[in-house]
């Protein structure tokens, strides 16, 4: 429907930016040139982008928007609920971004430029002839496209993957095309790059087959590669370079780094701002990725926790989006989160003298999914002893209460890990998340470790006080010296929100410190 209004609006925000624009950006071909990445096809994270684009115009480099227009057909918009046709899916996509690209007066490019049919056919060919058994493991320079592949496919599948063996015809094609689009995004950002002689190159997410290739497209050609994702909380993101592709998980601290962290006690100040972060995070509804109620009354009347006492430990596994674990730089012991949970349960139902509660995750009914993490447990345990509970989102657990009332914790990738050991509690670690190796969790590095984890659970003492510290000191690290502000957001939305056109001038350099910093790192890979 026609809106008056809102075309008014547009205008006068068009004429407004342009106007700003014209005031403060004096850019010409001479000036160095900074990729952008656009493969996603969402018009909201382009506006995030426009932003960063932006703030770089100001600080004196050119910006070239990429566009997906759909040379590698398998990509983050499909889904196994969806099987429209992907090619006319392709046009209407690239049409959006383009348009969402002019309206901020972006310099953008179709990323069919970078690449001939030819070119598209023969890395088509190369994963229609791989032995479908190789796709996970294939590598080559340093690149892993089969494991990015297969985390597409993985969030492709919306829950119903387990593992290889149980996928039919069609499934195994859409696996190969996942692996198609990895190698064709990769070749076209190593294109780009080359031909635009780009000095850098910025991109959202840095995981998955639309925004991976990005990353290490810029390690292979030695530029710096950064990649943002939206913060915890309003107006925040966190910015991870390239550079750490090789060291594991991009969000995690060098060795450097976390050894000058250690050697610097927190301050009575910051300890303060910690508690505050967790605290407005599950009781304050402050927190972007997820809300909790505040209600401790919902615990009391949880009843498997009346029986605590007849358990000799309390262990929570604490289950995650099963088709959302993007494992490209941080690999965990198990092909999907669903053969995780199934292979810890068959354990936990022999250990009758623990209480084990699986906590599903709040955002498995919200985002949507085929087949769930419940579904799961049920088909697999349709008869499942007392001793092993479930707490499901319409229990309305607030986890910071929980995690007082357990003993220990496992997780793959969750920020439960961090936040359990700030209450002196342990975790188990089935994955190299971004938090493990700091001293105060327990690492399982094969699935012998993490059995024999599993089977001496009880023995796993509470965390000590230097414990403890460590955590504290990661968890300020992680959740507030990382989260980066950029206040010149419309709306608090998560992913999605406008520029404020208000507040155009909190992106001119020397305005704030910490918006200078950011850019800084994005143009020098820091």
């Amino acid at each position: 429907m026609f809106n008056l209004k809102q075309v008014k609006d547009n205008l006068l925000f068009s004429h407004n930016l342009a106007a700003f624009q014209r005031k403060n950006i004096k850019l010409n071909s001479n000036h160095p040139l900074i990729l952008i990445w656009e493969f996603g096809g969402f018009p909201a994270i382009l506006r995030k982008n426009a932003i960063h684009s932006l703030a770089l115009n100001l600080r004196g480099y050119r910006t070239k928007i990429i566009i997906c227009d759909g040379q590698g057909k398998a990509c983050i918009q499909r889904s196994i609920e969806n099987k429209s046709n992907w090619s006319d899916a392709c046009s209407n996509c690239s049409l959006l971004m383009i348009k969402e690209a002019n309206r901020y007066g972006l310099e953008h490019e179709l990323a069919s430029k970078y690449i001939s049919p030819q070119q598209v056919s023969n890395y088509e060919r190369f994963a229609n002839a791989i032995d479908i058994n190789r796709i996970i493991r294939f590598r080559k320079d340093s690149v892993p496209y089969g494991s990015i592949a297969w985390n597409s496919f993985n969030r492709y599948m919306k829950g119903r993957l387990i593992n290889l063996k149980q996928l039919d015809s069609e499934e195994k094609m859409i696996l190969r095309s996942y692996l198609s689009s990895t190698l064709i995004n990769f070749h076209i950002a190593r294109a780009a790059i080359k031909r635009e002689k780009a000095v850098a190159m910025l991109t959202s997410h840095g995981v998955y087959s639309d925004y991976a290739p990005a990353m290490y497209a810029s390690n292979v050609a030695r530029i710096p590669g950064t990649s943002w994702i939206s913060g915890f909380t309003p107006q925040h993101f966190y910015f991870s370079s390239s550079n750490k592709l090789s060291h594991g998980d991009i969000r995690s601290p060098s060795k450097i780094e976390w050894l000058r962290l250690v050697k610097q006690p927190l301050t009575t100040t910051q300890l303060s701002e910690l508690n505050q972060f967790i605290s407005s995070r599950y009781l304050g509804q402050k927190s972007l990725d997820v809300t909790f109620k505040n209600d401790a009354s919902s615990l009391e009347i949880y009843q498997p926790l009346k029986q605590r006492k007849a358990y000799s430990k309390v262990v929570c596994i604490f289950a995650h989006i099963n088709w959302d674990v993007a494992q490209d730089n941080n690999p965990m012991l198990f092909t999907t989160s669903n053969q995780w949970i199934i292979e810890t349960l068959k354990i936990a139902i022999k250990m009758s003298d623990i209480l084990w509660i699986v906590k599903l995750h709040p955002s498995e009914q919200s985002e949507g999914h085929e087949y769930s993490t419940e579904q799961l447990i049920l088909d697999y345990f349709p008869q499942l002893p007392k001793h092993i509970q479930l707490i499901r989102d319409s229990d309305h657990i607030n986890p910071l209460y929980l995690y007082k009332q357990i003993d220990i914790g496992i997780t793959l990738y969750g920020t439960v890990g961090v936040e359990l050991a700030i209450f002196g509690k342990p975790s188990i670690n089935v994955s190299s998340v971004h938090y493990a190796g700091k001293g105060f969790t327990h690492d399982a590095h094969n699935k012998k470790d993490y059995y024999s984890l599993l089977q001496n659970i009880a023995n796993l003492p509470p965390l000590s006080q230097p414990q403890i510290t460590l955590a504290k000191q990661y968890a300020y690290y992680y959740f507030i010296t990382r989260q980066m502000t950029i206040n010149v957001l419309e709306n608090n939305t998560h992913h999605w929100g406008n520029l404020n056109i208000k507040k155009l001038d909190n992106l001119l350099p020397g305005t704030n410190k910490e918006i200078d910093q950011i850019y800084e790192s994005i143009i020098r890979g820091s």
